[in-house]
């Protein structure tokens, strides 16, 4: 009679443990980035008053006799199944959607969180504002380069950061020159290009057509500019032919085409005054590799025109890709990768130690981190902007409540009942 005592006490300790477990993920429903946990109960060892015994040609089997002497929690596991994203606007703000973990480090231990409310600190560095810890992966080189064979460490973004500024070397153009248009009619389109200073100046490149299917064309600086000396075509003949399909005429090009790169070879050489060196820029009218070109068919004349040179800029925003890609933006328009995030992946995340601050500890159950670059090796993307939620199910939540509140109820019932049997025994006898 004494087992049924101990066996209800072991179920009220366990559905004590159990309402634990609950009202912690009640209380961490708000918290960004929280698993949620559940309790796994298993009994524990049974009084064998029978044993088991086998068959025999004239009796059968008989089964074991036990008697089971209460339960045990067997683990809390931690559920990694995602959570609600949160639109916040806020590009260092991140959320992955799929497994893996942010890796964070300061120094001395390495942890692990999906909560992605990341800052830049005064040095530019990117850190989890509650721990202090660096967020891992790859700062790249001057050029935009990263190398993702090299070791985790800190991500630096060099806001404040000055771009040089870069001479225009091409102009590509596309569009149209209408083949209906008369003989002398124009069509003029403006480009703003940079010197080798990094000061910008509006050049009109004006096309007029000659004769059927041919048009010549000019480059004009603004009157106003009077830093621009001179604009002087190449080559020479200006002309541009176009075949009866509307498309450049190789044929009739022969010297203004450029054989290794199937395209007209045009180009502007511009002399400043203002203490910038000559330079020469291309006019790309035509290219395979460009999405971007000029026809001669019926229809409306419009040339558009695009240039790849830049102002001097700093660095003032950045943006994360899905791949966890960090691109910095300059005041000037021009990007450039600055770094790229790490995220982990473990063979069992369930065997994860919790540490606090919404972040686990690697162990010997979980096996050690596998690290890698977002959208590989079953990692998920990154999603900037965006933060996840708990993964906390509130209504599931309650019922476990509910479940864990008539467990105990039941076992402190089992108490009052051994214990009332108890007493008509002790009663037997007066």
């Amino acid at each position: 009679m004494m087992g049924s005592l101990y066996s209800a006490v072991s179920g009220l300790r366990n559905h004590q443990l159990f309402m634990d477990v609950v009202g912690n993920n009640i209380a961490n429903v708000n918290t960004l980035g929280y698993r949620g946990s559940r309790v796994v109960f298993q009994d524990i060892l049974s009084q064998v008053l029978r044993g088991a015994s086998a068959a025999t040609a004239s009796t059968g089997g008989v089964n074991p006799l036990q008697i089971g002497l209460g339960a045990a929690l067997a683990s809390t596991d931690t559920d990694f199944g995602q959570g609600t994203l949160l639109a916040t606007g806020n590009p260092t703000d991140m959320a992955i959607q799929g497994d893996g973990l942010f890796i964070l480090s300061d120094g001395k231990q390495t942890l692990y969180t999906r909560a992605g409310a990341f800052n830049l600190d005064s040095s530019g560095r990117l850190v989890d504002p509650a721990t202090g810890m660096l967020v891992q992966g790859w700062t790249a080189d001057s050029v935009g380069n990263v190398d993702t064979t090299k070791a985790i460490s800190g991500i630096t973004v060099p806001l404040g950061e000055t771009a040089v500024a870069q001479p225009t070397q091409a102009i590509t153009l596309g569009g149209n020159l209408n083949a209906n248009a008369a003989v002398n009619d124009t069509t003029t389109t403006t480009i703003g290009i940079y010197d080798s200073l990094g000061n910008r100046h509006d050049i009109t490149l004006t096309f007029t057509k000659s004769a059927n299917n041919t048009w010549s064309w000019t480059a004009a600086a603004d009157p106003a500019d009077t830093t621009v000396t001179t604009i002087t075509p190449s080559p020479a003949s200006t002309s541009f032919v176009f075949n009866a399909n509307g498309q450049f005429d190789t044929a009739n090009n022969p010297t203004q085409w450029d054989t290794t790169n199937n395209a007209p070879l045009a180009n502007i050489s511009i002399a400043y005054g203002n203490g910038a060196t000559t330079q020469t820029v291309k006019i790309d009218l035509h290219s395979l590799t460009q999405l971007a070109n000029v026809s001669g068919q019926t229809g409306t004349g419009d040339v558009t025109a695009q240039q790849d040179g830049s102002a001097q800029g700093t660095l003032s925003s950045i943006s994360v890709g899905p791949d966890g890609t960090i691109v910095g933006v300059f005041s000037n328009g021009l990007t450039r990768t600055v770094g790229q995030l790490a995220l982990a992946r473990f063979a069992n995340p369930t065997g994860l130690v919790r540490t606090g601050d919404t972040a686990f500890a690697a162990s010997a159950a979980s096996g050690t981190a596998e690290v890698g670059t977002p959208e590989s090796g079953g990692r998920g993307s990154v999603s900037s902007g965006y933060l996840e939620q708990s993964n906390v199910d509130l209504a599931q939540q309650f019922t476990n409540l509910i479940m864990a509140e008539r467990g105990f109820q039941a076992n402190s019932r089992v108490i009052t009942a051994t214990d009332e049997m108890l007493q008509d025994l002790v009663n037997i006898k007066r």
